[in-house]
C-alpha cells in the first residue's frame, strides 16, 4: 500500500507541476497583451498630442513641430518684424529648422490663428443671436388659478 499511495502523491505532483506551468504560460500571455494595449495606448496619446495642424508633409520627409516651437516662432516675429534676418536668427535657436521652414510655420500659424479667430467670431455671433431672441420670446410661465399649483390642476 505504500508504493501505490506515493505513486498517487508523485502523479499528484507532476498534475500541480504540469498546472503550474500552464498558469505561467497563461500569466505571460495577459502579461503581454497588457503591455501591447498599454504600448497602444500611449502611441494613441503621442498621436493626439500632435494635432494634424503640426504636422507638415514635405515630399517622403514628414516635419513635425512643437507647440514651444510654435510660441517661440510667434514671439520672435511679434518683437522682431518677420523678416529674413528674423527667421535666420529662429533658425541658430531652433536645431534641425532651416530660415524658409520657420517662415513657411509662420504663415500657416498665421493663417490657423485667422482661421480660429473667424470660428471665434461665428460662435459668439450665434451665440448673441441665440440670446437676443430668448430675450424676445421668453417662456410662457404657468398660470395659476390661486387655489393649485399648476402641476397639480386637472
Amino acid at each position: 500500500s505504500l508504493p501505490v499511495s506515493i505513486s498517487y502523491i508523485l502523479s499528484g505532483l507532476l498534475y500541480l507541476a504540469v498546472q503550474e506551468r500552464k498558469l505561467e504560460k497563461k500569466i505571460q500571455r495577459e502579461q503581454a497583451k497588457l503591455k501591447h494595449n498599454e504600448e497602444k495606448r500611449r502611441q494613441q496619446l503621442e498621436k493626439r498630442k500632435l494635432d494634424a495642424r503640426n504636422v507638415v508633409k514635405l515630399g517622403d520627409t514628414i516635419l513635425t513641430w512643437t507647440k514651444e516651437e510654435d510660441r517661440q516662432i510667434l514671439k520672435t516675429c511679434q518683437m522682431i518684424h518677420p523678416r529674413s534676418k528674423a527667421f535666420a536668427a529662429l533658425a541658430r535657436t531652433l536645431p534641425g529648422r532651416s530660415a524658409k521652414l520657420i517662415k513657411d510655420r509662420h504663415e500657416t500659424l498665421l493663417e490657423l490663428m485667422k482661421k480660429a479667430t473667424k470660428r471665434k467670431a461665428k460662435q459668439l455671433e450665434k451665440r448673441q443671436k441665440q440670446d437676443s431672441d430668448d430675450k424676445r420670446h421668453p417662456e410662457q410661465p404657468a398660470i395659476s388659478d390661486g387655489l393649485n399649483p399648476p402641476h397639480t390642476r386637472q
